[in-house]
């Protein structure tokens, strides 16, 4: 897995729908949904030769402050990898503040559900 500092990768819905993933130098990722709209914010890391993705929130606070507050809108783990130079999520872990447990769940993301690098 190449160094994904200061990338952006984007997965084309339609003509004017295009999710993608901001990849920052400081660990920070941003994932963009067009279909609602959101933003979400998170950290990652690889690790061997897959990619770690933890989201916390959807909306506009500050990354730092959501990470410390216990008003997270979404906590969400993803496992990717690469395949033929675009990222291909593999796994979905889902945060029960109720339980306090990671769960992976069976989200089928289709096997067109590929990001490619665009910067």
């Amino acid at each position: 897995m190449p160094s994904l500092e200061g990338t952006k990768w984007q997965f084309k819905i339609a003509d004017d729908c295009i999710n993608y993933y901001l990849f920052k130098s400081d660990s920070n990722s941003i994932y963009y949904s067009c279909e609602s709209d959101d933003k979400y914010y998170g950290k990652y890391y690889i690790k061997d030769d897959t990619l770690y993705i933890q989201n916390f929130v959807t909306d506009t606070d500050s990354l730092l402050s959501s990470v410390e507050s216990e008003h997270r809108s979404q906590r969400v783990k993803y496992k990717l990898i690469l395949e033929d130079n675009k990222l291909k999520h593999v796994e979905r872990w889902s945060y029960s503040v109720t339980q306090d447990l990671w769960t992976k769940d069976n989200f089928d993301f289709g096997d067109d559900f590929l990001f490619e690098k665009v910067k």
